[in-house]
């Protein structure tokens, strides 16, 4: 059991610093082209969208409803930081899809005009 918690304590604190860190920049880039590529796959519904932002929204919720602070055996963990950066990450893929959506909404109004103003 302890050897689990140990585990996973590590995975989430490396997780952690990627966001928290350096490394955060490189990560944003490398989420614009997952959504791109979802994207490309054919052009997803509103529908489709929103039920990525809606999972954001419920992991942003999940975190805040967490308490700060852990008591584990005889480690106290101070989860704070960590949750702050799991709702920074969560936000960012909010950004992203948000944008993407802003573009395609644009895209489809735009051919919409020219549509109507060809009747």
């Amino acid at each position: 059991m302890i050897d689990s918690f140990i585990h996973s304590f590590i995975h989430l604190f490396i997780d952690n610093l990627l966001v928290g860190g350096r490394i955060a920049g490189v990560g944003l880039t490398l989420q614009a082209g997952e959504v791109e590529k979802w994207y490309a796959k054919g052009t997803p519904s509103p529908l489709e969208f929103d039920a990525r932002l809606q999972y954001y929204t419920r992991a942003i919720r999940e975190v805040e409803s967490m308490p700060l602070t852990k008591d584990q055996d005889c480690i106290h963990l101070h989860m704070g930081p960590l949750a702050d950066g799991i709702k920074k990450h969560a936000q960012q893929w909010m950004d992203i899809y948000g944008e993407k959506l802003h573009e395609s909404a644009s895209q489809n109004l735009t051919t919409l005009q020219e549509l109507l103003a060809v009747i």
